[in-house]
Order: C-alpha cells, then structure tokens, then sequence
C-alpha cells in the first residue's frame, strides 16, 4: 500500500472513529419522590410527615406565651397591658417562672416600643419589676435613646430576624403593633391583620421565640377584646393566644388578666395583680388565682361588651350556615375554639330566628341548625 493510500485509510478511520459516539460517564439519578405512583417533579421543597420528629410546645407562661407563636394582649387602655409585659420580660431575663409556668433558664428579650422611649417609662418599669437589664434590647434606638430606624411588619422580617439571632432572643415585646406596620398596611385591614400576624409566627418559629404584642382597643369603646381590639376580627382569629387586661370588677386599686382565647388546650387560671408605684416605675405584683374570666372583666366596663360579643357570635353563624344547615355539635365546638362563650351563642341563634332540629334514628340521633327559610332577618 502507498504512502498516500495509507494516509486516507488513516483519516477515514479518524473521522469513522470521530463520529461514534462518546460512551457517557454513568451517574446517579437524582432521587424522585413517589406518591401516589406518580413521581415528584416540582421545585417545591417537602417533607414528608414519616420524617419528622414531634416536637412539644414550648412554653413562657403556660397556655399563654408559646415559643414560635405570637400572643395578643389586649385591654383598657391604663389597664396594664405594658406593666404585665413588664412583668413576663423580667422574669424571662432572672430565669423565674411566671404564676404557674415553668422554672426558665435566663433569656433575652427584644423589645419593640413607640408610644414610650426606653431610658423614660420603660427603663423604669424593667428597674421596678427586678429585671436584668443587660438582657434587654432595644433594636432601632442610638445610646442617647433616639430612634434611627423602626423595624416594620412585614416588611423588616429579615433584618430583625437577623438581630434576633445575633441577640438570642427568646422574648419578642411589641408595643403596640399599629406603630410598626409597612407603609400601606391598615390596621383594620383583615388582609394586614393575617400577614402580620403570619409574619410574626414565620419570625418566632424562625427565632425560636415567644412574642407579646399589644393591639390597641378603638377609641371610646369598651367591651369585650374579641371584636374591641380592631375593626378586622383577623386580630383575634390569627394568633393561638388572646390575653385580654382589665380592671377588677369589685375592687379599684386590682387588675386581672384573664384568657381570651387558647388554642393550646383548656384555658389557663386568671390571674389578679396589682400595681404598685406610678406608672413610669409601675411594678407588677401577682395576688392569686382569680374566678373571673375574660366575660366578667369586661362586662363590668360597658353594655358594649355584650353587643360586640353578640354581633361577633352572629357573623359567626351567618358564615357557618350559608349552605342552610349545620350540625349542632359542630358550631358549638367552632365557636369554643374561637373564644364564644354558649349562652352568647344561643342569644344569637335565637335574635337569627335559627332553628334546631333532630334528625336520624335513635342509634344515629343528631341535632341540626337550620336557617331561617325567608333569609336572615334585615338589619341583625
């Protein structure tokens, strides 16, 4: 064979051997989620319920403050709702048990306030109530206590959350919630109401915290929390705890804190303290366990109590029974896990015209709501 011969046989073989395919390196598949017999091909990350571990509630002050979700104190204004935060503060930072809660280890607290400045009121209510103040911070102020920057919900979550942990909080004090807002939030915006709120649940559980924040009632009402605090009932169905703040009934110089809503499991005692000093050195002493409940503390301030609580427990009716009926059992229990006393409930099925029913046979027997045929009535 030629010297040329040779070479095009030589560069038919390379480009024969240029154009067969190059055997690919075996990898690994990435794992695909089953369910169901179809695969999981979405971007969204899971997990599945088998791999997690349960993890107990962890609490503050029992049934009260929970880490990792937020609590709504509520009340007459000079009730006490800043004293009893006070209160729960120090005892975070001295490592002592609130009435009834567990022994604590030392924590930190973080506190978030607008209508009081740290080094005035604030200073020294901590001071009264024997807190420890290295453990106490106020994000936003300067060493002079001038405000620089106001963390804002939502839209802050990040940058607090970052000083959160940096700080190892284990408290969230925000007083009150309308002054820390994005701009365009409105309070009584059922819509600003659950993102805050979210937000503030996704920052705790995020921190590993507890939070108390204060909501305002509106002006020149009085009443009970659930449908005071806001003109968006979203303020009280968010948060899985409902403190409300008030003053004794029978005795001027007490206050009692009482639980509005808990979603943690039977509501805790009441509790009545007193304040002693003025109040920009206010110090919170606990008496005892107290009979009354959130009802009473609040009836004793107005016949708007009654008619919110009334008003609250009709919307709830309306919007359960849309479809015309609804088993008994059922909207007693809806109305217990959002705060509705029965006697309330009843008052307002009857002012509805809702009528109730048996049905089914004597092994099946069950009784049902039903609305009233010609609609609800006008102006109830």
């Amino acid at each position: 064979m030629s010297k040329s011969t040779r070479s095009a046989s030589n560069g038919q073989a390379a480009q024969t051997a240029a154009r067969k395919p190059r055997r690919s390196r075996k990898t690994t598949p990435p794992p695909v989620a089953e369910t169901n017999g179809h695969a999981a091909t979405s971007d969204m990350p899971f997990v599945r319920a088998s791999d997690l571990k349960k993890r107990s509630i962890e609490f503050l002050w029992d049934q009260r403050f929970a880490i990792g979700k937020p609590t709504l104190v509520t009340g007459k204004s000079l009730a006490g709702k800043s004293t009893l935060l006070t209160a729960v503060a120090a005892s975070l930072t001295r490592g002592e048990a609130m009435p009834g809660g567990p022994r604590l280890l030392p924590g930190n607290v973080v506190w978030l306030c607008a209508e009081e400045q740290p080094e005035d009121c604030i200073l020294a209510r901590l001071e009264a109530n024997n807190a420890d103040l290295k453990r106490v911070f106020f994000p936003g102020f300067n060493r002079d206590g001038q405000v620089k920057f106001r963390p804002r919900f939502p839209g802050d979550n990040d940058k607090l959350l970052d000083f959160m942990l940096s700080v190892e909080c284990r408290l969230l004090v925000i007083d009150p919630i309308g002054s820390f807002l994005t701009v365009g939030f409105g309070e009584d915006n059922g819509f600003t109401a659950r993102e805050v709120t979210q937000s503030l649940t996704d920052l705790c559980q995020k921190a590993r915290c507890g939070c108390g924040f204060v909501k305002h009632p509106r002006k020149g009402s009085a009443g009970n929390g659930t449908d005071q605090v806001s003109g968006s009932k979203e303020w009280f169905n968010q948060p899985r705890s409902v403190l409300v703040v008030g003053f004794h009934p029978n005795a001027d110089d007490l206050r009692v804190v009482a639980s509005l809503k808990c979603s943690f499991g039977p509501t805790p005692n009441s509790y009545t303290f007193g304040i002693d000093g003025a109040n920009d050195s206010a110090c919170l002493r606990f008496v005892g366990t107290s009979e009354f409940t959130a009802d009473d503390v609040f009836a004793g301030q107005g016949d708007a109590v009654e008619r919110s609580m009334l008003q609250l427990a009709k919307e709830f009716i309306k919007d359960r029974m849309d479809s015309g009926w609804e088993l008994a059992v059922t909207i007693l229990s809806a109305a217990a896990s959002i705060g509705l006393n029965t006697k309330t409930l009843y008052r307002a099925k009857k002012e509805l015209g809702v009528t109730s029913k048996p049905v089914g046979s004597n092994e099946n027997r069950h009784h049902i709501w039903e609305k009233p045929s010609g609609g609800w009535p006008k102006g109830v």
